[in-house]
């Protein structure tokens, strides 16, 4: 007698590591924890094991668990009964899950930006070849991983941008962002992105509201040409993101940036501080004064209190709606340094791994040279993801308020311009404590919410 088979659901897929184990909804970037058990289960029905071959691995005493099990996400829609061929399940890493990737496809741009922090890569050559990526996705594949972010380089300078973009959804690994600067993006760009099944975020740099507060950093004609941009994607079904980078320049018109943005429909909006190291650039225009900064930033934040909007905030340092929402990383003296990084990896446009997309003189490895699970195993970054805030933290950070809240601050000023993991970032300190002492309890008694930790 035939035993019945029964298959995940199109759009369900197993994501599994020595730490964790998941169910992982492709299409709405959804996670449901799994035990070894259960997880095990559904990798053997997926690979073709028949129902009742698959409970008897199982003690007796186990069998009608599992049945209920299996019961229960048939009537989820979860799984199904199917004559489908097996599939093939990448087995769980024997490893820290890589869950996230930020892949810099190009080294190519149809702009200059005084202050991108991708400088070193750009115009250094061809870049990655579509064969090598498709290798390169291959190994996401096979290492678990959920999830990738599509940058540059301006990645719409790539005529095979969805031929990558295609090869990625279909090893089951979502694009979650593409950034960009808009000023590529057409009605057909517009429709192509459309019918992929991530849904892809779109995050268009803008720096200002007018030529005079934005093209001196990126070129005469950006800021029209980016707007111009903005504006198609907002206008359509595609989910629209702004970055925008605090400048002398923009400073005191960011407050009205706000409600540019918000009328628009953008769905999140980040302010952040320039990467560039001090005296890097000779124009000033990224030497902001901290208080100015933070009086502006308290600003934005009051006036985003008060407004009707499903709009996300994050300004660096000062404010992240994330937390609010879903509470904080609460770091403690044995935390990672950079829990926003602590699964993720970048890969730069000549091969290139890093901790994260900032850390360009960061070396870990190289996709042309060695399997990515290589350089993610390997010692530099198992030092990088392995460092802890007591590593790394001052001696005044230790008795510091903020701690809990920015776990020693970013390592990007730490690296870049002290060359040590053991730094600290000055202007994060001032920013996180002016966050404690102003911006927290402003939020707590206008909204009543508190950051919660996690």
């Amino acid at each position: 007698m035939t035993e019945t088979q029964l298959r995940l659901t199109d759009g369900y897929f197993l994501k599994g590591g020595n730490d964790e184990y998941v169910l992982f909804h492709f299409d709405e970037e959804e996670t449901q924890q799994l035990t070894v058990n259960q997880y095990e289960v559904l990798r053997q029905l997926q690979q073709g094991t028949g129902v009742g071959s698959v409970v008897e691995t199982f003690d007796p005493d186990s069998r009608d668990h599992v049945r209920e099990f299996l019961e229960f996400l048939r009537e989820e829609g979860v799984l199904h009964e199917s004559e489908s061929p097996p599939e093939e399940v990448p087995p769980p890493v024997d490893m820290p899950r890589l869950k996230f990737a930020h892949l810099d496809i190009t080294e190519g741009c149809n702009i200059a930006c005084t202050h991108c922090y991708q400088e070193p890569y750009l115009h250094q050559g061809e870049g990655l070849s579509m064969d090598r990526i498709r290798r390169l996705v291959n190994e996401l594949y096979w290492m678990n991983v959920e999830s990738v972010i599509i940058s540059g380089g301006e990645p719409f300078t790539r005529p095979d941008l969805f031929d990558i973009i295609d090869s990625i959804e279909e090893r089951y690994i979502r694009i979650q962002d593409i950034l960009t600067n808009g000023m590529l993006i057409t009605e057909e760009t517009i429709e192509a992105i459309r019918t992929l099944r991530s849904s892809p975020n779109i995050v268009i740099s803008l720096n200002g509201l007018t030529p005079d507060s934005d093209d001196a950093i990126r070129g005469e004609g950006t800021n029209e040409a980016c707007r111009r941009g903005l504006e198609r994607v907002a206008d359509s079904e595609v989910e629209a993101h702004v970055c925008s980078v605090a400048t002398t320049l923009n400073l005191e018109e960011l407050p009205e940036m706000y409600d540019y943005v918000t009328d628009l429909g953008v769905s999140r909006w980040r302010i952040g501080l320039a990467q560039v190291e001090p005296d890097a650039t000779d124009d000033g225009y990224f030497e902001i004064d901290l208080e100015e900064y933070q009086s502006v930033g308290k600003e934005i934040v009051e006036k985003h209190l008060e407004t009707d909007t499903e709009m996300s905030l994050n300004v660096e340092g000062l404010f992240k709606q994330e937390v609010f929402e879903f509470g904080y990383s609460e770091y403690e003296p044995d935390s990672t340094i950079c829990r926003y990084n602590e699964r993720s990896c970048c890969v730069k446009p000549d091969g290139t791994v890093t901790p994260c997309t900032l850390l360009h003189d960061y070396d870990c490895g190289d996709v042309t040279e060695e399997r990515l699970e290589e350089a993610w195993t390997g010692e530099a970054m198992r030092e990088f993801k392995g460092t802890t805030v007591s590593e790394v933290a001052p001696d005044d950070c230790r008795t510091c308020d903020a701690l809990e809240y920015c776990g020693g601050g970013c390592r990007w000023w730490s690296w870049n311009v002290d060359e040590t993991l053991a730094g600290r970032d000055p202007r994060f300190c001032q920013n996180m404590q002016y966050f404690v002492d102003e911006i927290l309890p402003m939020v707590e008694e206008r909204t009543g919410m508190e950051p919660t930790p996690l």
